[in-house]
């Protein structure tokens, strides 16, 4: 259950950074930099939300802009590298975030 709370924030945050008018590659900047620092102990899930947000982005934003993606990237070379992208991605980060969470843990174990 501790998803429900995430989806929530992600679909809220997400509404928002649709209605902000800056230019698409500074929203994946920001959103990137906010996953890298996610590990954040937030309440309600928000440090989820801050992990798996730019995900829930890029899938919104490719939904709602289907037809311009597929008439642009519709081969199977892009559909490839965006895969190999999105997979080297979620990985990286994954593993980041674990580590960060792991020495967080430690320092606070060593604190007591």
């Amino acid at each position: 259950m501790w998803f429900l709370p995430m989806l929530f924030w992600c679909f809220i945050a997400t509404f928002i950074l649709m209605k902000i008018k800056i230019r698409e590659e500074v929203k994946l900047l920001l959103l990137f930099a906010l996953s890298v620092f996610s590990s954040l102990p937030l309440p309600f899930q928000l440090g989820s939300m801050c992990y798996y947000l730019l995900f829930f982005y890029l899938g919104s934003y490719i939904w709602n802009n289907k037809n311009k993606i597929i008439d642009k990237f519709a081969s199977a070379k892009y559909l490839i590298i965006g895969w190999i992208v999105f997979l080297i991605l979620f990985i990286s980060l994954t593993l980041f975030r674990e580590k960060i969470q792991v020495i967080g843990s430690v320092a606070i174990y060593e604190k007591y």
